[in-house]
């Protein structure tokens, strides 16, 4: 039985390799909450990457996705307009892809 490696799974090994590297970095939650009778939407604007990691003034935006995840329409148009503005944007796949990315980019 092959092992079945989740998002968040990938995602918390992610964050927990920024914050002992000091890396200055944020979790960027978005969604929706029911309250009452109302649904209130937090997180900003449709598609937005997972975490963020800010280096020299570079900023970063990274989207978890497992081995055969793919990006939504929302995540493709974000990732359009975002390096547009000279964003850097990473679909990371495992923690070993991240570090790969923060070694062979001179920042």
């Amino acid at each position: 039985m092959k092992l079945k490696i989740l998002e968040k799974d990938i995602q918390k090994s992610c964050l927990d390799y920024l914050q002992i590297k000091k890396y200055f970095h944020w979790r960027q939650n978005v969604g929706s909450i029911l309250i009452q009778d109302r649904y209130i939407k937090f997180g900003g604007i449709k598609g937005i990457g997972d975490l963020f990691i800010l280096i020299n003034s570079k900023i970063i935006s990274c989207e978890i996705k497992t081995e055969k995840g793919k990006q939504s329409p929302d995540q493709i148009e974000f990732e359009k307009n975002f390096t547009a503005q000279g964003g850097i944007y990473w679909i990371i796949r495992s923690l070993d892809d991240l570090i790969d990315k923060l070694k062979s980019n001179s920042f």
